[in-house]
């Protein structure tokens, strides 16, 4: 059984440039509503550990490389099945931002799902446990585009850092160009790092 209807939804993950393009984080923050803000407020207060395994493919490049990436990691995640051919598990897209993009053309990204625990894959996939000694996750409805506020948001509470991750847990059944518009019913975890 194959398992790569998530990926599609890392095309959208191009929106999430926003995140990149980081101007100011008051502004930003204050773009949410204030129950949005209270939420992640919240959220801060109850930071904690985290450790999830993954199965990525790094790359250097730009929001616009994306789409070529995951093409690339779908067709080695088919060839190599690391999950067997007759995996149940239900895969959650990821993209981990390695670097803030901050005023750069080109930085290290990862594309990838989440894995039940290790598992053995051959280069250029790696599988690794992502380990957080003290991360926020904010789940977000709605719009990709409104990510960067939700990070702005808890660097304004609490200095944050990268890597960034986000499991792209429901992804729009619209059409791709409408995604990448708004992507309002769009479902994300974000996952943030606080400066030790």
């Amino acid at each position: 059984m194959k398992r790569t209807g998530w990926i599609k939804g890392l095309i959208c993950a191009a929106v999430v440039a926003a995140i990149g393009n980081v101007a100011t984080s008051a502004q930003e923050a204050t773009a949410l509503k204030p129950q949005e803000l209270s939420a992640i407020k919240a959220q801060v207060s109850k930071a904690a550990a985290v450790k999830m395994w993954v199965v990525t493919q790094e790359f250097t490049g730009s929001f616009e490389d994306i789409g070529k990436a995951k093409q690339e990691f779908q067709e080695e995640w088919e060839r190599q099945k690391p999950l067997g051919a007759n995996a149940t598990f239900k895969a959650t897209g990821i993209l981990i931002l390695n670097e803030d993009p901050t005023g750069k053309s080109r930085f290290k990204m990862e594309i990838g799902t989440t894995v039940p625990s290790a598992v053995k894959v051959k280069a250029p996939l790696m599988a690794h446990q992502v380990q957080f000694p003290e991360a926020v996750s904010v789940t977000h409805v709605g719009p990709y585009q409104s990510l960067a506020s939700v990070y702005h948001a808890i660097n304004a509470i609490k200095p944050a850092d990268f890597p960034v991750v986000m499991e792209l847990l429901q992804v729009p059944t619209a059409s791709t160009t409408a995604m990448m518009a708004a992507a309002p019913g769009a479902r994300t975890q974000l996952i943030v790092p606080l400066k030790r």
